[in-house]
């Protein structure tokens, strides 16, 4: 049972350190401090990593993928998320990764990988809390719903990578 201080009997028996950490990957800011938060993680651990991306055409496209063949669009969202992944995959050093591209809604697809995980990395848009009501927040959402416990990586860290990668350009 969970509490204000978290599952109880956790403070004497830690559990183990993960094998397996996902990360929801979408490749916007917040999603790359994600990866660089459980790229760390991985490395301290020796866990593995598994990028994952979410194509969800209905959220991502609304009534304009009626517009065009829902196959077509449906290809060509698969394969760009397929190369985000690839990238995300590719650029992780010293640490064992994997990608996967699946379809549906975003929430519902991780809550789903979680059931695979030992722990899930999120990265946090911060919409504040009108558009978080509007919208909804899907890193909330996931973290009630997932089978294994889910780090969300706030905002504010993907506001200080970005500016360390606009220095380290700026020194170029």
């Amino acid at each position: 049972m969970c509490g204000r201080r978290g599952p109880r009997g956790l403070h004497q028996a830690p559990p183990p350190a993960p094998r397996t950490i996902g990360v929801g990957y979408d490749a916007s800011a917040q999603a790359r401090a994600a990866l660089q938060t459980a790229a760390d993680m991985a490395r301290r651990s020796g866990a593995a990593v598994e990028v994952i991306a979410v194509v969800d055409i209905v959220s991502d496209f609304g009534g304009w993928a009626a517009a065009w063949s829902y196959e077509e669009v449906l290809r060509a969202a698969r394969s760009a998320a397929q190369a985000r992944v690839d990238g995300a995959v590719g650029a992780l050093q010293d640490v064992s990764a994997r990608g996967s591209v699946l379809e549906g809604s975003a929430i519902e697809q991780l809550v789903a990988a979680t059931g695979q995980l030992d722990l899930l990395v999120v990265g946090s848009r911060n919409y504040g809390p009108l558009r978080r009501a509007l919208l909804g927040s899907v890193s909330g959402r996931v973290a009630e719903q997932a089978h294994c416990p889910v780090i969300v990586v706030p905002h504010s860290a993907s506001d200080a990578q970005e500016a360390a990668v606009t220095a380290v350009g700026a020194e170029a």
